[in-house]
């Protein structure tokens, strides 16, 4: 096999290659061999149909696109071991698809050419002068009275409280309702989904609404209360965003949190350590260490921000797109079908043509509907084109159920491949 080996732009690699005649014929008998073991064809056995009826159903020009397929790739596979190429993803092919196949003769030599995407040149500018700032972080101790405080709140106990109003810091128990206010006036019913009994508030500043907090705090066990109040523009319910709401509340319990002490027993409790000491000496460490640590993070990325404004990186346009599809919203939908179980791709497949489509690219090279037959055609090697599930069942390619229903129910009625016919193919 012979090499030539030519630098493009942009982290490119070429590669011509010339395949020997003996390395294209015995490919070319491989695959007719293949093929009549694994091919369906009605009225013969697996294995069992003559070398000029596979001919004859599958036509020559098929099987030598198919043989060109693994002696392209096999090759340029071969090709980059041997001229120890760093190779990034997939090859291009320069030649013209159909002009190769035409020209593909089993027995004769067999020159192509592709071009291979490699790691780009980096070139440094000017980095010994570089002037850095970075933010140093500085271990606070309130970290560590945070921490034992946020251990404290999970393990205190709630003690009925009857003789006080509520105050910041306890627990009320509410039920309450909330009424849409509309041009001034209070609605008659409450909103859906705005109600609730027995519910737990924790009397604490920022949580829930604007102003809620605020209203229950002063109120006493039994005590009932109209708050008049603004949904937040983020509300989760868009529905109800920056609309007026008018909400009745009762307060039916409420508690106080007895925090445990902190001593050997809290220690004991929450942490490995026996003693309060040795939990806070431990903790102050961790926190020290992780200040430390964050402040090289940022040390390191501000040196890297520099660096990347001094030097030029050479991507190859393969590259580019690559990663500009792998980021792109359209792109949404094949990195949720890869992920999703069977019966939910069944399902989804169902819903859009484009979705089904867009999936279906991603596990074949070459993908698209027909408009002039209203056929969804596909291959794998990007050569011959044929109707979707003929080509995975000649191909003795494996097609989940979920996907023969999801292909079929994108056809028109009028066009529908029958299931019977597409059975005899991949039984």
């Amino acid at each position: 096999m012979k090499i030539t080996q030519e630098k493009l732009p942009n982290s490119q690699i070429g590669l011509k290659v010339e395949i020997p005649a003996e390395t294209a014929q015995k490919a070319y008998e491989i695959k007719i061999n293949t093929l009549a073991r694994t091919a369906n064809i009605p009225g013969f056995r697996k294995g069992k149909v003559p070398r000029s009826i596979l001919l004859q159903r599958l036509g020559n020009r098929y099987i030598k696109a198919a043989t060109l397929e693994e002696l392209v790739q096999d090759s340029l596979k071969k090709a980059i071991d041997k001229e120890s190429i760093k190779a990034i993803g997939n090859y291009t092919l320069k030649d013209n698809l159909d002009k190769l196949i035409d020209e593909f003769q089993p027995g004769q030599p067999l020159t192509f050419s592709a071009q291979i995407d490699v790691p780009p040149s980096v070139q440094l500018g000017t980095y010994k002068e570089l002037c850095i700032k970075a933010e140093e972080k500085n271990y606070d101790t309130e970290q560590v009275e945070n921490w034992l405080k946020e251990r404290q709140e999970k393990l205190a106990t709630l003690v009925p409280v009857e003789d006080r109003s509520s105050q910041i810091g306890d627990v009320a128990i509410v039920d309450y309702q909330g009424f849409l206010i509309s041009e001034g006036k209070v609605a008659d019913q409450p909103i859906e989904g705005v109600e609730g009994k027995n519910f737990r508030v924790d009397l604490e500043k920022g949580k829930f609404i604007e102003g809620m907090i605020e209203g229950i705090v002063g109120m006493k066990p039994g005590e009932s209360k109209e708050l008049p109040l603004i949904f937040p523009e983020d509300y989760p319910r868009e529905d109800l965003a920056k609309k007026s709401v008018n909400f009745n509340i009762k307060l039916t319990e409420l508690k106080a949190k007895e925090l445990p002490e902190l001593d050997n027993d809290f220690a004991d409790e929450v942490s490995e350590f026996g003693t309060i000491t040795e939990l806070k000496n431990s903790l102050e460490k961790q926190f020290i260490e992780s200040a430390k640590s964050e402040t090289q993070d940022n040390i390191h990325n501000a040196i890297t921000e520099e660096l990347t404004k001094n030097f030029s990186l050479g991507f190859s346009g393969q590259i580019y797109n690559n990663e500009k599809i792998r980021n792109s919203s359209e792109n949404k939908n094949l990195q949720y079908f890869s992920t999703c179980d069977t019966e939910t791709l069944f399902v989804e497949l169902m819903r859009n043509k484009e979705n089904c489509l867009s999936y279906l690219s991603g596990m074949w090279s070459f993908v698209f509907w027909d408009e002039k037959k209203s056929e969804i055609v596909a291959s794998r090697d990007r050569f011959g084109m044929k109707p979707l599930y003929y080509y995975l069942s000649i191909k003795g390619d494996i097609c989940f159920a979920s996907e023969i229903k999801a292909i079929i129910n994108l056809y028109p009625e009028s066009r529908k491949p029958n299931i019977k016919t597409i059975q005899q193919y991949i039984s």
